[in-house]
């Protein structure tokens, strides 16, 4: 009997391995520009065509640095209105400009670590084109 537990703890083991690194090709691969922050809403990771989007590395977004890609005069009540939904764990929607007067969608999805631990946000960005 303990050997089978211990061959059933190994095969889902191996199983959320490949769960996992399933989903990270599936977010850094993805067409969708994207980026994940921490509970705090400072930025832990990006794909590549987010930088490609904003012309930025992830160097140049992490922590807080994400809030420069939005214009200035809407940063403030951007950060104020993503900050309530991390805090209420609620879906974060919001069409902004960016510092290059682009107009864009961000939406953001909250996720837990466990049940008490909220873990942050995967936001995607995208460009409205003319009339959206």
């Amino acid at each position: 009997v303990v050997c089978q537990l211990g061959e059933t703890c190994s095969r889902m083991e191996i199983t959320q391995k490949i769960i996992e690194q399933r989903t990270k090709a599936a977010l850094h691969y993805n067409p969708t520009a994207l980026f994940e922050t921490d509970n705090l809403g400072r930025v832990i990771w990006s794909n590549e065509p987010f930088y490609d989007l904003t012309g930025q590395s992830l160097d140049d977004i992490k922590g807080y640095d994400w809030l420069t890609y939005v214009h200035e005069e809407e940063r403030d009540d951007c950060f104020a209105e993503f900050q309530s939904c991390l805090e209420m764990n609620r879906k974060f929607q919001r069409e902004t400009k960016t510092c290059d007067n682009k107009k864009i969608r961000m939406l953001g999805f909250p996720y837990k670590l466990n049940e008490e631990e909220q873990g942050g946000f995967l936001v995607s960005v995208s460009e409205l084109k003319k009339g959206e």
